[in-house]
Order: C-alpha cells, then sequence, then structure tokens
C-alpha cells in the first residue's frame, strides 16, 4: 500500500504512481491507497481503494474512493473488503466501476469477508446501485473501448493450472469463455506477478498463454491475440520473435 499523488499528465488507464522522487505530505493526495488506480475521463479525480485496517486473516477493509486532484477532497464510493489482490476498473464513461473483492456494501455497513474467496462487483456512480455480476473468483475484469463488455480473467478453480479468459456483454449479463491457456501469473510461488489479458480494440483482445517447454520446469508464455468471438485466435510470438531477432542482428 502507498500514497498518490498529482501527475502532470493523467490518463485513466495508468496504474501505478511514480517513484521518480520523495513524496513529500503536501502533494499526497492520500494515504493508505492501493498502488493500483485509476484516473477519470477528464483526469480530474483519480479512483482508489483506501485502507482502514487489517484483520488476522489479512483481510483489508475500507473503500473504494474518488479522490480530487484539484482539491484533494476523498469522496468514499462503496465499502470494499478483501486481500491484497483487489481489482477494480473504470468505466470510458466514468461512471461505473467493476472490482472483484471478498465482500462489498453500502458505506457504513459492517462487512462479513471470506479471504479464501472473491466475487466480481459492479457500481454505478450516477445511481449508487451495487450489483454482483460473478460469484466466483475472477482475478481481473476490464472495460471494453466502448464500454459495453468486460473483459474477464478467471483462475484455475485448483490454482495449478493455466487459467480462462472470457468476455461478459454488460447488457444481457451473458459471457463466454475465449481461451483456457491463460496466463494470470508469472514467477514462483514467492516471487510471482500478476500479468493481465488487454483489450486490444472493441473486437479482439491480447494475452499471454501457457505451453511445455522440453527440459524446462519454468511456465513458459507467448503473446496471442483472440477474437471476442473466439473464431480467430493469433500467435503473435512469431512477430515479436522476429523484431528482436532484426535489432539484435548486427
Amino acid at each position: 500500500w502507498t500514497s498518490v499523488r498529482e501527475r502532470s499528465e493523467p490518463s485513466h488507464h495508468r496504474m501505478h504512481p511514480q517513484y521518480d522522487r520523495k513524496i513529500n505530505e503536501d502533494e499526497a493526495l492520500a494515504s493508505n491507497v492501493s498502488v493500483l488506480h485509476r484516473w477519470f475521463p477528464d483526469g480530474s479525480a483519480v479512483l482508489t481503494f483506501q485502507i482502514e485496517r487489517k484483520d488476522d486473516d489479512n483481510t483489508y477493509f475500507g473503500h473504494l474512493s474518488k479522490i480530487d486532484t484539484a482539491t484533494k477532497r476523498v469522496k468514499p464510493l462503496v465499502a470494499v473488503a478483501g486481500g491484497q489482490d483487489v481489482y477494480f476498473d473504470l468505466s470510458p464513461d466514468g461512471n461505473q466501476v467493476v472490482f472483484s473483492a471478498s465482500a462489498a456494501g453500502p458505506l457504513g455497513r459492517e462487512l462479513d469477508a471470506d479471504s479464501d474467496r472473491t466475487s466480481l462487483y459492479l457500481y454505478d456512480m450516477t445511481t449508487g446501485k451495487l450489483e454482483t455480476l460473478i460469484n466466483r473468483t475472477v482475478t481481473c475484469a476490464k472495460f471494453s473501448p466502448d464500454g459495453r463488455r468486460l473483459l474477464l480473467g478467471v483462475p484455475d478453480k485448483n490454482d495449478d493450472g493455466p487459467s480462462k479468459i472470457g468476455v461478459m456483454d454488460l447488457k444481457t449479463r451473458k459471457s463466454k469463455t475465449l481461451a483456457r491457456d491463460a496466463v494470470l501469473k508469472v514467477g514462483d510461488m514467492m516471487n510471482s506477478v500478476s500479468v493481465y489479458p488487454s483489450w486490444v480494440d472493441d473486437e479482439s483482445v491480447i494475452y499471454l498463454s501457457q505451453y511445455a517447454a522440453y527440459g524446462t520446469a519454468a511456465v513458459n508464455v507467448r503473446l496471442q491475440s483472440v477474437t471476442i468471438d473466439g473464431q480467430t485466435q493469433t500467435d503473435l510470438q512469431p512477430i515479436i520473435d522476429a523484431g528482436a531477432g532484426a535489432h539484435a542482428a548486427p
């Protein structure tokens, strides 16, 4: 957890604060917040998970908050409880938040959180409506550029195999699987790093797939693209390898 400070070139896609120099107290927008944050479309505010307390099971309790970058005013939106991997994304119009958490509810409600499971929630800032979209663990969920769909990363049930990526239509609430060979973490158990699928445009996504390489126990990955109808999948690794080879050539 860290503090968020103002940036000169805001973008709602940025996820991490800069660390090019020490943050002074008068520069900090808020403290006890997650590293992950989202800029609102007009650059006037950021969305973050602000922490109030942690229990003995390492569950963090707090709220998603909108922080005005000019006034530093913090506006709590919805109560949230979860682990260190609480993930959230902001819709392109800045009106909705999708997030994964162990529990969520109206501000002021005492949350009963199970640290071993999470659900996917949708919160509408214009109406105050909180909705449970999926009652199972979803590692990440990202709005499409047009805001009509969600890209989902779903871990293996036993947490020891390839993950799935899928897409949900927000109008019908129907979802479908696009790939079953995705990687959402790389590295060993103690030093793993999360990696997420991403939208290319409204009709296609990219993700890292897992494949077996003879003679190594490491997780080997390749960059893939797939259309949201699931009909066209392209292995992008040969293009990457060709480009790397060209730059490496004398």
